[in-house]
């Protein structure tokens, strides 16, 4: 779903949103790693640790996208 996407921006438009392409493949390849994680506790090891790291990972990500909302100076925003 995350391919789907992010694979429908054109060109321009996720740099507009303020995005960037290292932002969104770091995030995707985190996600990727979590994903693969998880499928690998459901079928060997049924631990905690796997699912409370993918928590982790997924609250610092979306952290780092509030930021990221918050800092980055919008370029197209209202004129006030």
């Amino acid at each position: 779903m995350i391919i789907k996407n992010l694979a429908g921006f054109t060109a321009g438009q996720l740099k507009d949103a303020g995005g960037g392409r290292f932002a969104s493949y770091t995030l995707f390849g985190v996600l990727t790693a979590v994903w693969i994680l998880q499928m690998w506790n459901i079928a060997m090891s049924g631990a905690f640790w796997p699912f409370f790291g993918a928590i982790v990972a997924l609250l610092l990500g979306a952290m780092y996208q509030s930021v990221r909302l918050v800092l980055i100076p919008q370029q197209n925003g209202p004129e006030s």
